[in-house]
C-alpha cells in the first residue's frame, strides 16, 4: 500500500491548490468572482495559443417540453452577435483573423463553449467571447436562419449510428425523468410545431437564457502566455459584469430514467455501418460521490481485461468476440449507468446467449473474489493510472480548457485536473454494492 500511494505521490505536485502532474511546469490559480463565477487560469509562457471555455450548468434536460432542442439553439444563437458586437460574424471573424477557431457542445446537463487563438489576441477574443453571457441579441433574421442549421445538423445526426444509438436510449428511457427528451432540435420541434401553437421562439430563447445563463452556474478557464496577475484582471474586467440569478443549475427528482418497467429490455438495432456489438447496460445511482474510490473503474479494469483469464481472452477463444470494453457511459449527479460492449465475430451474433452466459459467469467470479484479492486489483488499477497522469501528454490548450471545465462541474476544483485518475482509498462495500446492481434482471441488452 505505501509503495503505491507513494509512486502516486512522487508523480503528482500542488501548483495554486490545484494538483497537477509533476512533469507540468505550467501556474495554476483558482477564484470566485463577486458574482460565483467560478475561474481557473493556467499560465503558460511557452505557449503559442491561447484558449478559454466556459461551461454553463445548463442542456437539453431543461429545454421547455413544448420547445424540444432550446437550449441547443440557444448555443448556436450566441455565435451571431451582442450588443457590443452586433455583427453576426464579428466573434468568428476576430478568431480566424488572428489564427483561432471555436466551436461548443450542448449535453444533457452542460452547455460548454471554447476557443483558441493566438496569444497576442486573448484579450480581444476574451472581449468579444464574454459577451456571449452578458447581452446576446437573439436577433429575429438570425433566429429564423439558424433553425435550418439546427435541423441540418440533426440531419447529418441520423446516419451516425452513435447519434441513432443514443437518441434510441432516451426514447426508451423513462417519460417521467428529463432524460427522455430529444435534445439537439429540428425545423419540426423548433419552427413548424411552435408555430402552430402561437409560440414566439426568439421570446423563447431570451426568457431561456435569461433564465438559466447564471453567473453562479458557470465555470470558466482562460489559458494563456500572460502571467497570472493579467489574467486575473481580465477576467475580472470582463466577466464581472454577468449576472448572478442565483440558480440552483441541478435538476432533481424522484424518477430514474431506467426503472424497473424499462429494465429486463432486449433491443435489437439495425446500423447503418457494418456493426457487430453487444452492449449490456445497468442503471445505476450516480457514481460522483465516489470518486476518490472509484469502485466503477476497479470493475472497468477488470471486465477491460484483456490478458489470460479474462473474459475477452475467453470470448476470443470461442471465436465469437474480437474485443470487450467496460466502464460508465452516463454518469450524472442523479443516475449512472454501468455498461460492457462486446465486439461480435459473425459466429458470435448467432451465439448471443452463449456470450451473454459468460459474461453472468465471470460476474459471479468477481462476486466471490475476496476482498483482499480486490485490493491488489484496485492497487494496480491505481498505479497504471498515477503513471497516465504523471506522463501524460501535454494537450493542445484548446482541449485543456474544454477538459478542465467539464472537470469543474465533476471534482472539487483542487482535484480538477486529477480527478480522472485519483485512486485513493479501496472501499469494498462500495464496490459490492456496484456488483449487486449487474444482475440479468436489471440488464438493458
Amino acid at each position: 500500500m505505501r509503495s503505491v500511494m507513494t509512486t502516486w505521490n512522487s508523480g503528482s505536485k500542488f501548483v495554486g491548490g490545484i494538483q497537477v502532474s509533476a512533469q507540468d511546469n505550467r501556474l495554476y490559480k483558482a477564484f470566485v468572482l463577486p458574482n460565483q463565477l467560478q475561474v481557473l487560469l493556467v499560465s503558460d509562457p511557452s505557449t503559442e495559443k491561447s484558449a478559454a471555455a466556459l461551461a454553463v450548468q445548463v442542456g437539453h434536460q431543461s429545454d421547455p417540453h413544448n420547445l424540444p432542442g432550446l437550449a441547443h439553439f440557444c448555443e448556436h444563437m450566441l455565435f451571431l452577435g451582442t450588443q457590443k458586437y452586433p455583427e453576426e460574424t464579428s466573434y468568428k471573424t476576430y478568431l480566424s483573423a488572428h489564427g483561432g477557431r471555436s466551436n461548443a457542445s450542448t449535453s444533457a446537463i452542460a452547455t460548454n463553449y471554447y476557443f483558441d487563438v493566438a496569444t497576442p489576441h486573448l484579450f480581444g477574443a476574451l472581449d468579444r467571447f464574454a459577451q456571449f453571457f452578458i447581452a446576446p441579441l437573439f436577433t429575429e433574421s438570425a433566429t429564423e436562419r439558424e433553425m435550418h442549421a439546427i435541423d441540418a445538423e440533426n440531419a447529418k445526426n441520423l446516419m451516425d449510428d452513435s447519434r441513432r444509438m443514443y437518441q434510441l436510449m432516451k426514447s426508451l428511457a423513462n417519460p417521467a425523468h428529463p432524460f427522455h427528451k430529444f435534445g439537439t432540435g429540428n425545423l419540426d420541434t423548433l419552427g413548424v410545431r411552435p408555430k402552430a401553437l402561437g409560440i414566439d421562439v426568439r421570446a423563447e430563447l431570451l426568457a431561456f437564457h435569461k433564465k438559466h445563463y447564471s453567473a453562479n452556474a458557470m465555470k470558466l478557464v482562460i489559458y494563456g502566455k500572460d502571467d497570472l496577475n493579467i489574467l486575473e484582471d481580465w477576467a475580472i474586467q470582463l466577466f464581472s459584469p454577468i449576472e448572478n440569478k442565483d440558480v440552483n443549475p441541478y435538476l432533481s427528482g424522484n424518477a430514474h430514467p431506467y426503472e424497473t418497467q424499462q429494465q429486463g429490455r432486449y433491443i435489437n438495432v439495425l446500423p447503418v455501418k457494418d456493426l457487430r456489438t453487444l452492449e449490456l447496460s445497468f442503471p445505476l445511482p450516480s457514481m460522483q460521490s465516489l470518486y476518490l474510490e472509484k469502485p466503477n473503474r476497479v470493475l472497468s479494469h477488470l471486465l477491460g481485461h484483456e490478458g489470460s483469464g479474462s473474459l475477452c481472452a475467453h470470448l476470443k477463444a470461442l471465436g465469437v468476440a474480437t474485443g470487450v470494453s467496460a466502464g460508465l457511459t452516463r454518469d450524472y449527479r442523479d443516475w449512472s449507468q454501468f455498461s460492457v460492449k462486446i465486439s461480435l465475430t459473425p459466429k458470435g451474433l448467432l451465439e448471443v446467449p452463449n456470450v451473454l452466459n459468460a459474461c453472468f459467469q465471470y460476474l459471479h467470479i468477481l462476486n466471490q473474489t475476496d476482498a483482499a484479492t480486490m485490493q491488489k486489483y484496485f492497487d494496480e488499477a491505481r498505479k497504471i493510472n498515477s503513471f497516465q497522469f504523471q506522463y501524460q501528454n501535454k494537450q493542445a490548450p484548446i482541449n485543456f480548457v474544454s477538459y478542465l471545465t467539464r472537470n469543474l462541474q465533476l471534482y472539487p476544483v483542487h482535484h480538477v485536473a486529477s480527478g480522472p485518475y485519483i485512486f485513493k482509498n479501496y472501499v469494498d462495500a462500495n464496490l459490492r454494492q456496484v456488483l449487486a446492481q449487474l444482475t440479468p434482471d436489471r440488464l438493458r441488452l
